[in-house]
């Protein structure tokens, strides 16, 4: 069943189907403030919808450090 999270008169900001929640993109409420408080900001929003949807809140899953040499994950600097 399809559950629908903070809905507005367009669109939602979260939805819930199968297990897996969508959210809506997130933009700081401030968006002239700091990359470090509108990333927090931002986090915090997401962190919201999904304690809402009846998740548990953000922690990292798992990490996977990638091997520096590794071409496939090179950024090609040209291209910037």
């Amino acid at each position: 069943m399809i559950q629908r999270y903070q809905k507005g008169s367009r669109m939602s900001q979260a939805v819930s189907y199968g297990g897996l929640v969508y959210i809506a993109g997130q933009v700081a409420e401030n968006r002239k403030a700091g990359i470090e408080d509108q990333t927090r900001d931002v986090l915090g929003k997401i962190d919201a919808l999904l304690n809402e949807a009846g998740n548990r809140p953000l922690a990292p899953h798992r990490r996977q450090r990638l091997p520096a040499g590794d071409r496939r994950f090179r950024c090609d600097e040209q291209r910037l």
